[in-house]
Parts: structure tokens; C-alpha cells; sequence
């Protein structure tokens, strides 16, 4: 090939540099990070800190290569990170890797599969993924560290807390507020302009059409709280 590394133009044709980046976690929702990273062709994966055990082991072609101990001496060499643990009951343990990638100074980017639709208009917090699918409407506001995931909708107004999972196929209708640290089940609507308190989790499929003032977790369709 006439092309050379670095995004140096040969001939006339400019190759874009990936930047590197470094997966922590390599679980499921590690799997489909991989796959809205390769589609952009924005990043170039480095490898995956996972448990000790894993180490020396691939996924889909990509090494484990450390684990979080190692975390401090793989950023500063390549500085670009994403979490790849996913999130159901609780986020502590995001929140925990979220707090560490920080103290070693990390870079944080909004990673965001190709098929995903973004406004200008919205707002993004560092080190959100967007999973194929997803659109993010004008005037949206998606904190630090959350996860939308494959074909969520986060519509006009709406405010994501940091932390907070949106789970596939969920709608947050528009002026809707998640509170941070939350968890939005599979194929559950939020009406629009509801409010849910932090650390919340709502079940799949459910039907959220009132503000919820205490955390606990919810389901159904008349919501009711389970515990």
C-alpha cells in the first residue's frame, strides 16, 4: 500500500490515525464496546485489563493484558481509556474504575457506534459509550461514565446522571431526569418529564409514568416498587 503510518498524506491520500485505547473489563458488555469501537475506526483497542485469571487470553482477537493494579503504567503510555464492566443492580463498581482512571489521568472519550445518532446539540459526558442504534435528541444532557446501550433513546431535554445505564431498546422521553448512579431496564419508557431518584433500578419493560422520590427498585406496568 502507498500509504505510511501517522496520517502522513502519500499520493494525495491522507490515512487517519486511530488513537489508542485501553478496555477495562472484558466481559460481555466489553464484547459489544469492541464492536461500536471497530465500527467508528477512531480507536485502535490496545488491550483489556480484566481479572488475573484472564490474563494471556483474547477477545475477539484482543488481549488481556493486565489487570486493574496495572492500570497506572498502561495509561500513561497510551492515555486513552473506556470501562467496558457493564451495570445492572448497582454502579460501584463503574464508579470505582471511574475514580481510578482519574487519579492516573486518563482521557475519557465519548465513544459512540457509527450507527448512533448524537445531536450537536446534546451534551456528552467523558467516557459514556453509545451502542449501535441509540439516538441522543437535541438538548439532552448524558453524564460522565453512562452507558446507552443498543437501540436506547434519550430524547429532547432529557438528563442522564452520571453513572446510569440505559438498557437496550429503553426510552427516556423528553425533560425526563435519571438520577445518577441508575439503572433503566430493557424496553421501559419513562413518560415524558418524570423523575427518578438516584440509584434507582427499573425493571424491563416497565412503565414509568410518576416521579420517583426514593431509590428502590421498580417494575411494571402499573409501576410498583419491589424492594
Amino acid at each position: 500500500m502507498f500509504l505510511e503510518r501517522g496520517g502522513e498524506p502519500i499520493f494525495g491520500i491522507r490515512v487517519k490515525t486511530q488513537k489508542p485505547i485501553l478496555l477495562i473489563g472484558g466481559g460481555g458488555h466489553c464484547a459489544a464496546c469492541i464492536e461500536a469501537i471497530e465500527s467508528t475506526q477512531e480507536f485502535r483497542i490496545v488491550g483489556i485489563l480484566d481479572q488475573a485469571a484472564r490474563i494471556g487470553s483474547r477477545l475477539y482477537g484482543y488481549p488481556v493484558v493486565g489487570t486493574d493494579e496495572d492500570m497506572s503504567r498502561f495509561i500513561r503510555r497510551y492515555r486513552n481509556a473506556l470501562i467496558t464492566v457493564g451495570q445492572i443492580a448497582s454502579a460501584a463498581t463503574r464508579r470505582r474504575l471511574f475514580k481510578m482512571l482519574c487519579s492516573v489521568k486518563a482521557e475519557l472519550p465519548v465513544v459512540a457506534a457509527a450507527s448512533a445518532v448524537i445531536s450537536r446539540h446534546a451534551d456528552m459526558g467523558r467516557g459514556t459509550v453509545v451502542l449501535h442504534g441509540v439516538v441522543v435528541n437535541a438538548g439532552a444532557e448524558v453524564g460522565e461514565n453512562c452507558i446507552l446501550n443498543t437501540g436506547a433513546i434519550v430524547e429532547h431535554d432529557a438528563c442522564i446522571g452520571a453513572h446510569t445505564h440505559i438498557s437496550t431498546a429503553a426510552c427516556v422521553n423528553g425533560g425526563c431526569i435519571v438520577g445518577k448512579g441508575s439503572f433503566i431496564g430493557s424496553h421501559s419508557t419513562l413518560i415524558q418529564g418524570v423523575r427518578i431518584a438516584e440509584r434507582t433500578v427499573i425493571g424491563a419493560a416497565s412503565v414509568v409514568s410518576r416521579d420517583i422520590r426514593v431509590a428502590g427498585v421498580y417494575a411494571g406496568n402499573p409501576l410498583r416498587r419491589i424492594r
